[in-house]
């Protein structure tokens, strides 16, 4: 996620990392959002509730997953 070529144009910017993220660990292939709005990388066998969502015009549907 750190490779710029990665992003098309205003994705990056979209991206808010929290200080020092992405990280350059291997093992770090997944991303979490932060309570303080921030977005930071962890091992994708790291446990975090997830909020998946569906916009189909003006609906919004949301689903609370646990990730185990």
């Amino acid at each position: 996620m750190s490779d710029p070529s990665f992003y098309g144009p205003g994705e990056k910017e979209f991206i808010p990392w929290g200080d020092g993220e992405p990280s350059t660990f291997h093992d770090e292939q997944c991303t979490t959002f932060r309570s303080v709005g921030t977005w930071g990388d962890y091992p994708c066998n790291a446990h975090f509730w997830v909020v998946c969502f569906d916009v189909t015009g003006k609906n919004i549907n949301l689903k609370l997953i646990l990730n185990i």
